[in-house]
C-alpha cells in the first residue's frame, strides 16, 4: 500500500454572492455515501472506492484495476426561526455627496424604528439532491488517470413572500458542479504524487425586499436641488435581484 502525498484542494466558482455563504451552511460535504457513513473519517486514505478521488488524487495509485462509483445523497435541512422581531424603519435621511471627491456624508436623519414581531416559520431551506460519479483507470505500475463529478454547494433558503422581515427572509440558493480530471504517479512504494484540474460550474440566487416607510435625499454638489436625486421605500420594497451563473478553473 502507497502513502498518499497530498490532499486535494478542492476549488470553489466565482459566485455574485457573499462569501458568507460557506460559514451559513450552504456548503455540502456529500461526496459519497461510503464517506458520510464513517463521518469521512480518513477519507483521503482509505481508498475503498473510486470517491476517494474528490479527497487526494494520489490515492489512485492504490488501485490495481478500474474502480467506478456513483451515489446521490438526498439532504433535507431543518431550518426554524423563532422569536423573531423587526425594527421597521421609517423616516427621513438627508445625504451629501460630492462626485468630484467622491466624498458622501451625513447632512441630517430623523429616522426611527416599528418593532414588529414576526410569527414562527420552519421548512425554510428546501430539499436538496447531491450527485456524485467517480472513475479511474489505472495505466499501468507508474501512471493512474482519473474522472469526477460532483458537487460542493447545493442547498438554499427560502421564505415566503409575507414574511415580515423580508430584508431577512428572500431567497438564498448556491449550487455548483465540479468536473475533474487528475493524473497520478508512483514515485516508488511508499511515495506517489497526484494532480488534476478542475471545472466549476456555479449557479446562485439571491432576492431581498426592504420593508419600511423611509426617503432618501441626496445632496449633489453642482446639481440644481430640484434636480437631486431621492429614493423612497414605502412598504415593501425590492432592493437585491441577482441570478448569477459562471465557470471557474481550479487545481488540486
Amino acid at each position: 500500500m502507497n502513502t498518499p502525498f497530498s490532499r486535494s484542494l478542492l476549488a470553489t466558482s466565482t459566485l455574485l454572492i457573499s462569501s458568507a455563504s460557506l460559514a451559513a451552511g450552504f456548503q455540502v460535504n456529500e461526496h459519497s455515501a461510503t464517506g458520510l457513513g464513517r463521518a469521512f473519517a480518513g477519507e483521503a486514505v482509505i481508498a475503498d472506492n473510486a470517491s476517494v478521488l474528490s479527497r487526494n488524487a494520489a490515492a489512485m495509485m492504490m488501485f490495481d484495476k478500474d474502480a467506478f462509483s456513483m451515489g446521490m445523497t438526498v439532504v433535507k435541512p431543518d431550518v426554524t426561526v423563532k422569536n423573531g422581531t423587526y425594527n421597521r424603519p421609517n423616516g427621513t435621511l438627508n445625504v451629501k455627496y460630492n462626485p468630484l471627491t467622491g466624498k458622501k456624508s451625513f447632512d441630517s436623519a430623523a429616522v426611527g424604528y416599528d418593532s414588529v414581531n414576526v410569527a414562527d416559520v420552519d421548512g425554510v431551506a428546501p430539499i436538496a439532491v447531491v450527485p456524485n460519479f467517480y472513475y479511474i483507470h489505472p495505466i499501468n505500475e507508474k501512471f493512474a488517470i482519473g474522472v469526477a463529478a460532483y458537487s460542493n454547494f447545493g442547498t438554499g433558503t427560502e421564505f415566503e413572500s409575507d414574511y415580515k422581515a423580508p430584508i431577512f427572509g428572500g431567497t438564498t440558493s448556491v449550487q455548483s458542479m465540479n468536473l475533474g480530471l487528475s493524473l497520478a504517479y508512483r514515485v516508488n512504494e511508499h511515495l506517489s504524487f497526484g494532480g488534476g484540474i478542475d471545472i466549476i460550474y456555479g449557479m446562485g440566487d439571491l432576492y431581498r425586499d426592504a420593508d419600511g416607510d423611509v426617503t432618501v435625499n441626496v445632496d449633489v454638489a453642482g446639481i440644481p436641488p430640484s434636480k437631486d436625486p431621492s429614493l423612497s421605500i414605502n412598504g415593501k420594497t425590492k432592493v437585491v435581484d441577482i441570478q448569477a451563473t459562471g465557470v471557474g478553473l481550479g487545481a488540486n
